[in-house]
């Protein structure tokens, strides 16, 4: 049975995590281009820099910036003449507040809630513990850039069970998710363009569930005219909701409804070789589906 419900109960095998009382997430940000250093601001309200043995720095809100880089296996904080190394650094935002991060390759970029930075594997790890209706919102205009509210308010159930299925399954020690596509887009608060944040606030706790627990909600931008069954695309046993359907040729609107790739067969040689250590000796067309 299919259902909204408010956050519910998700489960893995034998193992059952509660998702229900679940408020603040946190997700790794920039793994797929760690930093050296970043500069770090107050956008609204104030921020504070606070390292692990207690120092702390208060920047208020405007223009002025904090510099973070790593030194050696401890992250290193200039702002004006203050000089402070340390294991690790929090960044704390107020009630109100939100942070401006800029990143050296990816630019700047607005965050709610705080930051965990410390240096693993000689970059620095930042890690954005946020509040879970703050995150939807930023997934929202993430994924999608329509401007219809139903259809951002159902983009944002889609986007809270997708998010907490993966918590309930996938989380770490230190954080739970990524903000890439291996989980969902997330690239802070989309400061103006508040339609993301309402539509999230406006469905806040609900959830798709089947049989009452959450749902794989799995989405994507395009298809070729109908969808696969989940079993022909992942691993694992079939789900009686991600069965095959026909798009009614909705993706044709898509730029990437049609596409093409081309190899040598010198370069699947190379491929399948690197991958598998043997070489390809004939190619057949191997299962297929409507999808």
């Amino acid at each position: 049975m299919l259902g909204l419900a408010q956050t519910s109960t998700a489960q893995n095998n034998n193992n059952t995590l509660d998702t229900s009382n679940i408020e603040v997430i946190r997700v790794l940000l920039f793994q797929l281009d760690k930093p050296q250093h970043l500069r770090v601001g107050a956008r609204d309200g104030n921020i504070k820099l606070r390292t692990n043995d207690g120092f702390e720095i208060t920047i208020e809100e405007g223009n002025s910036l904090a510099d973070i880089r790593r030194n050696g296996n401890q992250v290193s904080i200039s702002y004006g003449n203050t000089r402070r190394n340390a294991r690790s650094v929090e960044v704390l935002t107020d009630e109100i507040g939100v942070m401006r991060i800029v990143h050296p390759t990816i630019g700047w970029r607005n965050y709610r809630g705080n930051l965990a930075i410390d240096v693993q594997n000689q970059r620095l790890r930042v890690i954005n513990h946020v509040e879970l209706e703050d995150y939807v919102g930023s997934v929202v205009g993430g994924e999608m850039s329509f401007h219809h509210p139903e259809a951002l308010k159902t983009q944002a159930v889609m986007s809270r069970t997708y998010a907490l299925w993966n918590v309930s399954l996938f989380g770490q020690d230190d954080y739970e998710l990524t903000d890439h596509v291996m989980n969902q887009v997330y690239i802070g608060e989309h400061t103006d363009r508040p339609r993301f944040t309402r539509a999230a606030f406006a469905t806040k706790g609900e959830v798709l569930t089947w049989s009452g627990r959450l749902m794989l909600a799995a989405y994507h931008s395009t298809c070729g005219g109908a969808t696969s069954d989940n079993e022909m695309v992942w691993l694992g046993n079939p789900l009686p909701y991600l069965r095959n359907i026909q798009d009614g040729d909705a993706c044709e609107a898509s730029p990437h409804h049609r596409w093409e790739f081309q190899a040598s067969a010198q370069e699947l040689h190379r491929l399948v070789q690197n991958h598998t250590g043997n070489r390809v000796t004939r190619l057949e067309p191997g299962e297929t589906d409507e999808g």
